[in-house]
């Protein structure tokens, strides 16, 4: 069975929570941040991860989706997807077309 190698933006109680569960599958985390703590295991444009996981606060994921989507890394984010309509539009339209997955938490 394949590892997973992914990375976490956000590690308060809605990182923690998804943390725990993509490690019960046997997710490995290669770089936690968070606003009070950063655990990397090399710098961010050589890690191979997989998937990235944002559970940071709404006011980030616009950016964070973004910045992910556009290295072509599949994007797993905590809603909501931007704080506004025409953002959450704009990633959709810009990164529908590639073979790239975005994933919104359904809670």
């Amino acid at each position: 069975m394949k590892k997973y190698n992914a990375i976490l933006i956000g590690n308060g109680t809605m990182g923690k929570r998804h943390r725990a569960r993509f490690e019960s599958c046997g997710v490995e985390f290669v770089a936690i941040y968070d606003s009070k703590e950063c655990t990397v295991k090399s710098p961010l444009e050589s890690l191979d991860a997989d998937f990235v996981v944002i559970a940071s606060p709404a006011s980030t994921h616009y950016n964070y989706v973004k910045d992910f989507l556009n290295r072509g890394i599949p994007v797993f984010v905590e809603k909501p997807l931007a704080t506004t309509a025409a953002e959450a539009q704009e990633l959709v339209d810009d990164h529908y077309p590639i073979s790239c997955f975005l994933s919104l938490s359904p809670r």
